[in-house]
């Protein structure tokens, strides 16, 4: 027996020794199938990351074949818009060989503008038409200035006839434009004495009157003395060389300082008269206001003056704000209203007080408001 059992313990440490040694082996066929997914796997990865590289690498070889092109067609754009700015401007004289170089730089740098070749072409007609149009601008003008100097022969006489008659016509306006200066100093005097409280009112409606109308003319001759400089300025300049005879050249320049300072001076006295004809009836129409407003608060004064006394009594300052205001006044808000408004030994409101009763009523409307 002790021999079987013997038999049976090393049979079972056989068995138990054959057990850790196929487990052992399972553990190192794991490891090592799990090193060769390790390995798999940094493969992979090393593959994307070469992948992606060589994509990157031909997107940036495809950027930079972009830019080399644009560069290429902006450069050779440049080179032929050079010339078409030069061809623009060509005079009769420059206009045959300019057309030339803008053909030579469009044979040699057309193909070369790329995206921008039909715009080149679009351009390059719109430069030979503006060449065509600048060259026969140039041609007019010269015939032109040749036949004004041909002309200017024959119209010597009618020059010096007209430079006469300028001066005539100066003469005329600055002795009118003095004496408007000394009509309109003449109609704004009054209003300048300050002395319209005393006018009836046909005399403040006459100076006015009298005033705007001075002004308005006034301005119609300035507006007209402007124009005429203006628009004989360029005739009379003409007129400086060759000078015209008997110094009216420089009585012609003397006359036109002479009336432009006239024109200021009439500028400025119409401004003013208008500037105190306005003030003046800004005055007017605020004593107006006043006086009316004035009526309309004696006429509501009066109202409500039911005895017909002159003055207010309690009771009729109860019956203002009731009837005004819908408002009964506390007792205690009229004897406030007594004390500052009605003076010591009146039987009530004055005419006078009457806007400031108006006041410290709103005053006691808003105090009971508040209270609620």
């Amino acid at each position: 027996q002790q021999a079987q059992q013997a038999q049976q313990m090393a049979h079972w440490q056989q068995v138990q020794q054959m057990q850790q040694y196929q487990s052992l082996q399972q553990q190192q066929q794991q490891q090592q199938i799990a090193e060769e997914f390790r390995r798999k796997q940094a493969i992979e990865r090393q593959r994307r990351i070469e992948e992606q590289r060589q994509q990157e690498e031909v997107r940036r070889k495809q950027v930079e074949e972009l830019r080399r092109r644009s560069e290429e067609e902006q450069k050779a754009a440049s080179a032929i818009l050079k010339v078409i700015q030069k061809v623009r401007v060509a005079t009769p004289e420059t206009l045959d060989m300019l057309k030339k170089e803008l053909s030579d730089a469009m044979d040699l740098d057309l193909e070369k503008c790329g995206t921008q070749k039909q715009r080149m072409q679009d351009e390059c007609t719109k430069a030979f038409e503006a060449a065509q149009k600048c060259v026969d601008m140039i041609n007019a003008q010269r015939k032109q200035i040749e036949d004004r100097k041909a002309a200017e022969d024959k119209a010597k006489k009618d020059r010096e006839d007209r430079g006469a008659a300028l001066v005539k016509e100066l003469g005329g306006f600055i002795a009118a434009g003095e004496a408007q200066v000394k009509k309109l100093t003449e109609c704004i005097e009054p209003i300048d004495k300050d002395e319209e409280k005393s006018w009836s009112d046909e005399r403040r409606d006459a100076v006015i009157s009298l005033a705007e109308e001075t002004s308005h003319e006034t301005e119609i001759m300035t507006k007209a003395y402007k124009a005429f400089v203006s628009q004989k300025g360029p005739e009379m300049k003409q007129f400086t060389v060759p000078p015209l005879p008997d110094n009216q050249t420089e009585q012609m320049k003397q006359n036109v300082a002479q009336l432009l300072k006239l024109v200021e001076d009439l500028t400025f006295q119409a401004a003013v008269a208008s500037a105190k004809v306005g003030d003046l009836r800004k005055r007017v129409a605020r004593r107006a206001a006043a006086e009316a407003k004035n009526q309309e608060m004696m006429a509501l004064f009066r109202k409500h003056d039911r005895d017909g006394d002159g003055v207010l009594s309690k009771k009729e300052v109860r019956q203002y704000a009731r009837e005004e205001f819908d408002f009964k006044v506390p007792v205690g808000a009229v004897e406030g209203i007594w004390r500052n408004l009605v003076d010591e030994g009146a039987s009530g409101v004055k005419p006078e007080r009457f806007q400031q009763l108006k006041v410290a009523i709103g005053v006691a409307r808003e105090v009971a408001r508040d209270r609620g």
